[in-house]
């Protein structure tokens, strides 16, 4: 998963627990009420159905390789529009 410059995920949650090992880049993942800095080698964990948002604060390509705790992932975004849906390879 790659975030450009100034760039950001949507807010949204997932059914299911998501965990992102930072790759290079630098950020802040916002998960409800909270705001964590973040750099690279850090582990961002999400608990499920927590609404999130990954922002890249850095000059660089934010580079994370991110792992859910299901095979099938159903992303909803905070205004409860279906966002994506991903299915295991």
């Amino acid at each position: 998963h790659s975030i450009a410059p100034g760039d950001s995920t949507p807010l949204h949650r997932h059914f299911c627990e998501e965990v992102a090992v930072v790759l290079a880049g630098r950020g802040e993942l916002h998960v409800e009420d909270t705001v964590q800095p973040f750099g690279p080698d850090s582990t961002l964990v999400i608990p499920l159905g927590a609404n999130h948002r990954i922002v890249n604060t850095g000059a660089a390509p934010l580079l994370m390789l991110t792992a859910f705790s299901s095979a099938a992932v159903e992303t909803v975004e905070a205004l409860d529009q279906p966002a994506v849906a991903l299915e295991a390879a």
